[in-house]
């Protein structure tokens, strides 16, 4: 989604993805990034300079990927941007929370391998790590909102577009309009994974 320029391009291939379950690829493509269109999209004129730089280097032992913003804006944090993408697309049917997902997710909070809070900002990372940017996202969206609600959340992304946002600014919005720390509530959230990851076991 080129959110700039109000825009979608998408390439239709073969998209199974081995870790996560069957679904209605395409509607929820789309259903995705247009969640991102609607959501990312700034109410200013501002002009955005957005671009990055990408170095990746391969070999049969080893298999490194760096992506590195070079000088990049950036309004929001990967994870809520992501997550709530993935909670939109899931609300009209073409995504959902599936065992795949539940099972990286659970895998890596009881072997004490979930992606920090900083961590879930940015997709620097090998792919199945990179794939809990999406799970952790997702996950910790739908927790916020069971926490505050969904006419508080839609408050905050409305609130959030009015300004150019980064991760501390994040943080102001939401304890400001909920009275909640985004901190307190990862470690809640978190928790309540290790002890449904407890529970399995």
């Amino acid at each position: 989604a080129a959110w700039t320029e109000g825009s979608i391009m998408i390439w239709v291939t073969d998209a199974r993805f081995e870790l996560r379950g069957n679904n209605t690829w395409l509607r929820n493509v789309i259903t995705h990034e247009l969640a991102h269109i609607v959501t990312l999209e700034k109410k200013s004129k501002v002009q955005l300079l957005d671009w990055t730089l990408g170095l990746e280097y391969e070999s049969p032992a080893v298999g490194i990927s760096l992506y590195e913003p070079f000088g990049t804006t950036r309004f929001w944090t990967e994870w809520f941007a992501e997550g709530t993408a993935q909670l939109e697309s899931g609300r009209r049917g073409n995504d959902c929370w599936d065992s795949r997902r539940d099972m990286l997710l659970l895998d890596a909070v009881a072997n004490g391998k979930a992606l920090s809070l900083d961590e879930m900002g940015h997709f620097n990372h090998n792919s199945i790590r990179s794939e809990l940017v999406y799970n952790q996202g997702y996950s910790f969206v739908k927790y916020i909102e069971s926490r505050i609600g969904t006419a508080t959340l839609v408050r905050k992304w409305n609130s959030g577009r009015k300004t150019a946002l980064f991760m501390n600014g994040f943080k102001t919005l939401l304890s400001d309009q909920t009275g909640l720390k985004l901190d307190d509530l990862y470690r809640q959230w978190i928790d309540s994974l290790k002890a449904v990851a407890r529970q399995r076991v």
